[in-house]
């Protein structure tokens, strides 16, 4: 649960968005009004660090090609 908590804490300090899909059972992750990465609950709750590392690669991908 801790992890659960500083991942909440880090996508509110870099103004993301994290919302539970009930369709697909995965967390999107949004900037603005776009999904840049989902992650399934498991990474989101037990692996802050490599939730966070795949966040960071997508926030990337989003960066230089504005997908």
């Amino acid at each position: 649960m801790k992890d659960y908590l500083e991942f909440r804490r880090y996508c509110e300090n870099n103004v993301l968005t994290c919302v539970f899909n009930c369709e697909t059972y995965l967390y999107d992750i949004f900037m603005g009004d776009k999904v840049i990465i989902s992650l399934i609950p498991y990474q989101v709750r037990r692996d802050f660090k490599s939730a966070v590392s795949d966040i960071e690669t997508a926030l990337d991908i989003h960066t230089c090609f504005g997908a």
